[in-house]
């Protein structure tokens, strides 16, 4: 539309306009601008008659942005809202900040990123579904977000409410779960009886009730300098312990475990134990000898080890499952950022009764029969994926836990004479919803960059430069 602008009105999922006046962010010149159309009466066909775009752009308000591929809407006011990363942004029509609020993760693949949901914490926000009246001083508007939870805020800046389930919870299907990737939805007030309306997860109309409740207040908050002090300790410590190397040692097993789901004869230090933002414990113990490679997984789980898939490649997708990616190859680029021959996942799950081991090998050098994993706009291929009818396998379900206990060939796994030797590895464990139809939730010892759950090609793929280290050790005499 415009040769002076950069990315005019850019943004994945469009803007939100309270009239016929245009409030779009823009670069123009290398700045980042507001550019305002508003109408100059109506052409004798009664459309609205705007201003050349370019002498709008020229006439542009100067805004602090990170960019301007962002969505946006307006209020009743004029103030422009912008679904900007890290901090959203809100701007009075002649450009003064007017508020900001933390939005880290904004977006489809921010959402990819982000830990579990909190109250309170905006995650994967998508775009504006409508403003409606509130009161005198502000709108109110209602945000969609990428794991399926939404968010209510007024235009003045105010975090109001949230609702519906994040996906990644183990949320059970039913009228409060909208799903992952709710590209849609419209947020209204009916000028009738000013009741309000939300339409989400295709064609399901909510009643959104309490808002004619709400009451401002206002009051102060005194932070000392210890408490300053005090909660910059507590930043740091928490960033060192984020900050650790995954690493482990796997140890040779003076005797093999016997493959009950019990862990009586294994070591009760693991080597991998993490959580998902304090949530869903997981810990994993390995040992191996000549002939095996032997895995103890201990999960907690609200509705333990359910899955319900049909497709034996696909039980990823369709409820519990847990993971080993490791790569083979302990010569290979430990910083690929794709998989080389020797690079496979063992994925074990129950099917149909059964609990069965999938071997992906990603790439196999002459392999003519690859599996192909799709999704509506990009694909991956597996260039071998096989059934480990040699893995022998045990479950133990309990009351919110269960334990999978494997002992795995590792002749099948392609590991010869690992004694000393690193590989690079990972372990996780996939979450799936109580009646073990779809994942949920993706949750691994070292790669984090784990949260997406909508996209089949996603993943299946692997990313060894994830991935942390373990090391076999030595046997003993």
């Amino acid at each position: 539309f415009s040769t002076d602008c950069e990315d005019f009105a850019g943004g994945y999922f469009g803007h939100d306009f309270n009239d016929l006046t245009l409030r779009l962010p823009a670069t123009y010149k290398g700045k980042r601008v507001i550019v305002v159309l508003k109408p100059e009466g109506f052409t004798t066909a009664q459309a609205p008659k705007y201003p050349k775009l370019n002498a709008a752009a020229a006439a542009g308000i100067a805004v602090d942005l990170p960019g301007n591929q962002l969505e946006t809407t307006v209020d009743r006011f004029g103030t422009l809202i912008c679904n900007s990363d890290p901090a959203m942004k809100a701007f009075a029509p002649d450009g003064k900040l007017l508020w900001t609020f933390p939005n880290n993760w904004a977006g489809v693949h921010g959402s990819h990123k982000a830990p579990l949901p909190e109250i309170g914490v905006m995650q994967g926000a998508l775009f504006f579904l409508g403003t409606a009246p509130l009161d005198q001083t502000s709108d109110v508007f209602v945000m969609n977000g990428n794991h399926g939870r939404f968010f209510m805020l007024t235009s003045d800046g105010l975090y109001l409410d949230e609702f519906f389930k994040d996906v990644r919870m183990g949320a059970r299907i039913d009228a409060n779960l909208i799903g992952g990737e709710a590209f849609g939805g419209v947020f209204a007030r009916s000028e009738k009886d000013g009741t309000y309306y939300l339409q989400a997860g295709s064609y399901r109309v909510f009643r959104v009730e309490g808002l004619d409740r709400v009451k401002r207040a206002q009051g102060m908050v005194t932070v000392t300098p210890a408490q300053t002090t005090a909660a910059e300790r507590a930043l740091a410590r928490r960033a060192a312990a984020g900050s650790d190397r995954r690493a482990a040692i796997i140890p040779h097993a003076a005797k093999p475990p016997t493959i009950d789901g019990r862990d009586d004869d294994w070591a009760k230090e693991p080597q991998a134990a993490w959580n998902k933002s304090g949530q869903f414990p997981v810990s994993v113990r390995t040992q191996w000898d000549a002939a095996n490679l032997y895995l103890f997984y201990e999960v907690s789980d609200n509705s333990p080890w359910v899955n319900n898939g049909n497709d034996w490649t696909l039980l990823f997708k369709t409820g519990d499952s847990v993971d080993l990616q490791i790569g083979t190859d302990a010569s290979a680029n430990p910083q690929r950022s794709g998989p080389v021959p020797g690079d496979l996942r063992l994925l074990i799950a129950p099917f149909q009764g059964k609990d069965l081991a999938v071997l992906y090998r990603h790439r196999v050098p002459g392999a003519k029969e690859p599996v192909t994993f799709t999704c509506p706009w990009r694909f991956e291929k597996v260039d071998v994926v096989t059934k480990l009818d040699s893995a022998r396998i045990a479950v133990t379900k309990e009351n919110g836990r269960y334990r999978v206990e494997a002992a795995i060939p590792l002749a099948d796994l392609g590991l010869t004479a690992p004694a000393g030797k690193t590989f690079k590895t990972d372990v996780g464990v996939i979450f799936g919803d109580p009646e073990g139809k779809m994942n949920m939730l993706r949750s691994y010892w070292s790669n984090q960059n784990t949260g997406l759950v909508n996209d089949v090609p996603g993943e299946i793929m692997l990313s060894p430069v994830n991935w942390g280290t373990i090391t076999f050790a030595g046997s003993k005499p």
